[in-house]
């Protein structure tokens, strides 16, 4: 059916649409946060998890996602995805109401649905997503996670779109409630947001697209995951100054997250039931 290829490509840059302060405050916890800035991954998820909680357990779980979607490749991806599922699935289990854990889960499983190319996962994922914002509307992660999975799927064809749900439009909608409610020029927001107008590939969506590209890669990164995001920035402001589609089409594939995961269908799938999820 091929519905879940595209679904979660550049959803992951939602992961970190929210200010870390908050939830690094305990000390116990600025190694974690300290190795995840400096894409020391793997020494963030063992500090997360040493340290427990809903924070440590986030913080593991991010890193996993991270490594495996934005580093790794093939078989190591899914290794970590299925690693990554299991914090995220402990940290939401920790507090429901967490934010970043809970869009860290419907990433995690959309990623794992995106692989096996079933669309059960992809409406847990929304679930999540949409559950949360009935409890916290003014959420800029929660906004922005929503207009990723709309434009995501939306993109991946008609079929997608009656089977799932997805309008771009609502995706438009989405990005504009968040980035109403970003006070902090969110990198992450913006390339999700310039990905998806380039896709569009109106005229105005396309200088839209290449003015927030070039404002990106000006900015200076707050940390390794947002260097990451620059550099895929720049190749797409290369491709889209092409004026060649099927040079922006190959950018816009390969720069999302978990790339080529859905080759890998052979690997056992992980040990969860979506249908469990979305509360």
């Amino acid at each position: 059916m091929g519905i879940m290829k595209s679904v979660c490509v550049s959803m992951l840059t939602a992961l970190v649409m929210v200010a870390t302060a908050p939830l690094f405050a305990d000390d116990t916890l600025e190694d974690a946060a300290a190795s995840f800035a400096l894409g020391h991954y793997e020494a963030a998820i063992g500090a997360g998890r040493t340290a427990g909680g809903i924070a440590g357990l986030t913080i593991a779980c991010r890193a996993g996602l991270t490594l495996g979607g934005l580093v790794e490749n093939g078989i190591g991806a899914v290794a970590r995805l299925h690693d990554a599922l299991g914090d995220c699935i402990a940290a939401h289990r920790t507090d429901p109401d967490n934010v970043v854990a809970r869009v860290s889960l419907a990433l995690a499983i959309g990623f794992e649905g995106k692989r096996l190319k079933r669309p059960s996962y992809a409406h847990a994922a929304r679930r999540l997503i949409e559950t949360g914002l009935e409890r916290n509307g003014d959420s800029m992660l929660l906004h922005g996670a929503l207009a990723g999975w709309h434009g995501e799927v939306s993109a991946a064809g008609a079929l997608a779109r009656m089977v799932l749900g997805a309008r771009s439009s609502r995706a438009a909608h989405h990005f504009q409630q968040a980035l109403a409610l970003d006070g902090n020029n969110d990198l992450p927001l913006r390339y999700q947001y310039a990905r998806f107008l380039a896709r569009r590939g109106g005229d105005a969506e396309t200088r839209q697209a290449r003015a927030l590209l070039e404002t990106i890669i000006a900015q200076v990164p707050a940390d390794h995951l947002e260097r990451l995001l620059q550099d895929r920035a720049r190749s797409l402001l290369q491709a889209l100054d092409s004026g060649k589609k099927r040079r922006l089409s190959r950018a816009l594939k390969s720069s999302g997250a978990f790339v080529g995961i859905e080759k890998h269908r052979d690997i056992a799938k992980a040990d969860i039931d979506p249908d469990d999820f979305g509360a």
